[in-house]
């Protein structure tokens, strides 16, 4: 076993002093298929609690002053990095760590060199520790974690698509939304009617219809899925919130607010993205604007114009006019280190990210850990 990652196949800004050597829950080994079920079951357990809306309950014993403050700081850090709001009430440092080695696994190599398809896509979209595109013909194509089926797209076609953390959505041709893998929390349940736009994050999705109504479906613990009356041109789901831009181009955000991602700025905007802990979007002269978390500088966004825009985990991409690609933020598996060329569409992820060359062929690159960035060959 090498050295801990995160839940996105990154050296993880979570570090705990040995994960391999803290007990799971309930007993037995790390490597173990029991404890790792065991610490699976109850890392869902916790994150089904918060998504919900529920607290953690307070277990840490007694500890000098300094040793409070550590604990409470890496139990930040590790929900922080697991995507689990920390709200200043203390978890069992034992879960923490079990959580964290059920979560991030084992160390696993970034890709130092990105992978390129041969072969045309329509669109690209990285999840976090899987992607999925779809290819000229429409049929979707997903590749990295598939431990609970999120990279098994169904047969048929599609004209969009969006990988979230153990889920993943797309819209048919009659713009049905059809969404696959783990559903404990509602998050594949989409709702009937049909959409023209679709995103998906964490534990929910969000769609747009026709008539530009933004419809949610998941956990609502924090508001996640109460969408405000209106009318609507984009939506993007985050972390435990979303976003969404009105009809006059203004930024709505709703959920969990806990860095100020919901508190989008004044203004006009043509995109929005919702990434995990923070929101950016471009105002009406193609700058990007950003807001919420900046622990890894996710939101200071360089300047320059931009024609799109992809908030992820702890990184952001942007594309300009050129179709050159710029990344800010975390670089911890070289997931802000584009590869040369061209490109049309761009989407980061977890600890990764995708983007579709002039060409038509998917570039990924950072993280992968899970496969996440070896696109496969997209033939007919």
């Amino acid at each position: 076993m090498g050295g801990f990652k995160d839940a996105y196949g990154s050296p993880g800004r979570a570090r705990i002093s040995d994960p391999a050597a803290v007990a799971p829950l309930g007993g037995g080994t790390v490597n173990s298929t029991g404890g790792r079920d065991r610490m699976r079951q109850a890392r869902a357990r916790l994150i089904a609690r918060l998504s919900r809306g529920s607290k953690p309950t307070p277990q840490v014993g007694p500890a000098s002053a300094a040793g409070s403050h550590k604990a409470r700081a890496g139990t930040a850090l590790v929900l922080s990095a697991m995507r689990i709001p920390f709200t200043g009430s203390s978890v069992p440092l034992a879960l923490v760590g079990a959580l964290a080695v059920a979560a991030f696994g084992c160390a696993a190599d970034s890709d130092p060199n990105p992978t390129t398809t041969g072969n045309t896509i329509s669109t690209i979209s990285a999840g976090h520790v899987h992607s999925c595109a779809l290819d000229a013909e429409g049929r979707a194509v997903c590749w990295g974690a598939n431990e609970l089926g999120q990279a098994d797209a169904p047969g048929g076609t599609y004209t969009a698509i969006s990988a979230g953390y153990d889920h993943s959505c797309a819209l048919d041709a009659e713009g049905r939304a059809v969404c696959w893998s783990w559903n404990d929390l509602g998050q594949t349940d989409a709702p009937g009617g049909t959409y023209t736009a679709i995103s998906s994050r964490t534990n929910h999705s969000c769609a747009l219809d026709a008539g530009g109504r933004a419809v949610c479906w998941g956990p609502n613990g924090w508001g996640q899925t109460d969408v405000p009356g209106g009318t609507y041109t984009a939506v993007s789901t985050g972390g435990l919130f979303s976003c969404a831009l009105d009809a006059g181009g203004r930024a709505v955000c709703w959920g969990y607010n806990h860095s100020g991602q919901t508190g989008a700025p004044g203004g006009a905007y043509t995109a929005i993205s919702a990434g995990e802990f923070h929101s950016c979007a471009l105002d009406a002269e193609g700058r990007a604007v950003c807001w919420g978390d900046n622990y890894n500088g996710e939101t200071d966004a360089p300047g320059g114009t931009y024609t799109a825009i992809s908030a992820g985990v702890q990184h952001s991409c942007a594309l300009d006019a050129g179709g050159r690609a710029v990344c800010w933020g975390a670089n911890n598996s070289g997931q802000l280190d584009v590869p040369d060329g061209r490109y049309t569409v761009i989407s980061a992820g977890g600890g990764h990210s995708c983007a579709l060359t002039t060409e038509g062929r998917a570039v990924c690159w950072g993280a992968n850990s899970f496969g996440q960035t070896d696109a496969p060959d997209f033939t007919g």
